[in-house]
């Protein structure tokens, strides 16, 4: 959520972003927080499917939201073993 923000936030400040660009991330992650709520493990693939509804490769520069999900589970994941 934090990067999809941030990125959001730093897009508008363009000349010209486009609205579709923003509304197709916004949809991507606008059901993160109620999903974050009612979290169990079988979310997981839930949350990926949403994230994927934002196709970085349409867009210059923006992130890969389901590759930052999976950096992040993978890092917290390893924290937690050691």
């Amino acid at each position: 959520m934090h990067i999809a923000t941030v990125y959001c936030r730093n897009y508008t400040l363009q000349k010209h972003p486009s609205s579709k660009q923003i509304n197709e991330l916004m949809d991507a992650i606008h059901e993160v927080p109620m999903m974050l709520f009612r979290w169990d493990e079988n979310k997981i693939h839930e949350l990926k499917n949403h994230l994927a509804c934002f196709d970085n490769s349409k867009w210059e520069n923006s992130p890969d939201l389901v590759a930052v999900f999976e950096y992040s589970l993978e890092r917290c994941l390893n924290e937690q073993e050691k």
